[in-house]
């Protein structure tokens, strides 16, 4: 798939974002990154789904940073997908986690309490963490290109 695919198929639309507004979004990251390592002390699951939503704020960042923004149904997906396509193959295996975990928070918030253990929630925020701060330098390099 290709970011003109995406375009073609709905699923992205041109966005001229400026620089605050993708630095509002990584305040976002930077909050629920915040919010996720408070939260792990009290419910592994809200833990999990913070986390999670941190690193989509960033990969969001990232989408305008290449002047695109999702639209439609399948938001997390499509960014998600947009996220594979710009950063290659060296990522494609945080981004297929990503996907995993966006998955297993759904199922978290509105299916089954107590799926995330302790242990699981803390590495997701380890992960969490590692991929904000590269996805930050790619917005870096993007911006500066």
């Amino acid at each position: 798939m290709s970011i003109q695919e995406l375009e073609r198929r709905g699923l992205i639309e041109p966005f001229a974002a400026s620089i605050q507004d993708i630095d509002a979004l990584l305040e976002v990251a930077d909050r629920d990154l915040a919010a996720s390592r408070h939260m792990l002390l009290f419910n592994a699951d809200w833990g999990l789904a913070i986390a999670y939503n941190a690193a989509l704020q960033a990969v969001l960042a990232l989408m305008y940073a290449h002047d695109y923004r999702p639209r439609g149904a399948n938001m997390h997906k499509t960014t998600l997908d947009f996220a594979v396509i710009v950063l290659g193959e060296p990522f494609r295996k945080q981004i297929s986690r990503l996907n995993r975990l966006r998955r297993k928070r759904h199922q978290t918030l509105y299916q089954t309490a107590g799926l995330v253990s302790q242990s699981e929630a803390e590495d997701i925020l380890m992960f969490a963490e590692q991929f904000i701060a590269q996805i930050k330098q790619a917005i870096a390099e993007t911006l500066k290109a």
